[in-house]
């Protein structure tokens, strides 16, 4: 699931996933880890790309990352 986050709030992600019942993954502080069926050691969030304006240019600066292996080996099973 692909989400933009509106504001720069802490946990926005996390809190408004588990306000609808659908909570994250490995969640421990917004929900109850025990409670999942699946099972993952950390809570399942990954950022792809993340895009924020420089302070210093007139341009903004946008960092990638790659899936970690231990969620792409997550989302084999």
């Amino acid at each position: 699931m692909r989400v933009k986050p509106v504001t720069g709030r802490t946990n926005q992600i996390r809190i408004h996933f588990a306000k609808i019942g659908h909570a994250l993954v490995g969640e421990d502080k917004y929900a109850f880890r025990k409670d999942f069926v699946l099972r993952f050691r950390r809570t399942a969030l990954h950022a792809l790309r993340l895009e924020f304006p420089s302070l210093v240019e007139d341009r903004n600066i946008v960092v990638e990352a790659p899936l970690a292996e231990d969620m792409k080996n997550f989302r084999k099973t």
